[in-house]
């Protein structure tokens, strides 16, 4: 439905198991890290992977002492999530999950044996837990709703060029009436080949009416993987935009 209607979603968090905190059989408890899954169809830096980063990010910055652990995973073995769905008609789609899962709640029928109880019941909530899980989530989705528009078409200018600099190019966000967006700002994100976590290199504000920006920065194209955001007036950043 929502690919024959042609939905503008930006990006589709699912979250399926975000309330347990105590793995069945080995009885370890985590109530400060929360798993984020994302696909990669596209290398390392396809778009689900960009929004687990964003997620990191965000839900770091708004959570303190909560971790967001990037899982380099479409989902958990012999398990599926609704995210896939969204992924496979060509969403942005990554999946939310508790660190430990308890397999005696999961696809049971509520009973008790042995002294062990069965089946998905509220007692099984760690209720702290879960309230840090959603703040992660909320934080993540009024940032993007508070954020302008991802640029469009980021790119490695030279990548032909036998050079020590990198020169980025990148169209500039629109509005929602297709202008360009005169509040936006731009950051410059970059990381070493093997590191999985965007730094911020620098920022420019684009003051004019072209509808293509570039900026040249010293450093090689071959030692780093870069891309490019948008920003609010606020501070409220975009998806990041890989350059490739």
């Amino acid at each position: 439905k929502a690919r024959e209607e042609n939905w503008p979603l930006i990006a589709v968090i699912n979250n399926d198991m975000i309330g347990n905190a105590e793995a069945s059989g080995t009885h370890l408890v985590e109530t400060d890290v929360v798993r984020i899954f994302s696909e990669s169809r596209s290398g390392v830096d396809s778009n689900e992977r960009q929004l687990a980063r964003y997620v990191k990010e965000i839900g770091e910055r708004y959570v303190p002492g909560h971790t967001v652990k990037l899982m380099y995973r479409a989902d958990r073995y012999r398990r599926g999530g609704d995210h896939s769905s969204f992924v496979n008609q060509g969403f942005t789609a990554v999946r939310m999950t508790e660190y430990y899962e308890n397999y005696d709640r999961t696809h049971q029928v509520v009973r008790e044996e042995d002294g062990i109880a069965y089946g998905d019941m509220p007692s099984g909530v760690c209720v702290p837990y879960l309230a840090k899980n959603i703040k992660v989530n909320l934080a993540s989705i009024m940032n993007l709703a508070d954020a302008p528009m991802a640029p469009a078409h980021a790119e490695i200018a030279n990548a032909s060029e036998l050079s020590n600099y990198t020169i980025l190019k990148w169209e500039q966000a629109k509005d929602s009436d297709g202008n360009i967006d005169q509040n936006a700002s731009y950051e410059i994100l970059y990381r070493e080949t093997d590191q999985p976590e965007w730094k911020i290199l620098d920022s420019c504000k684009a003051d004019s009416q072209n509808e293509n920006l570039s900026t040249e920065i010293p450093l090689s194209k071959d030692n780093y993987f870069f891309a490019v955001r948008s920003k609010s007036a606020k501070g409220n950043a975009s998806l990041p935009a890989f350059c490739r």
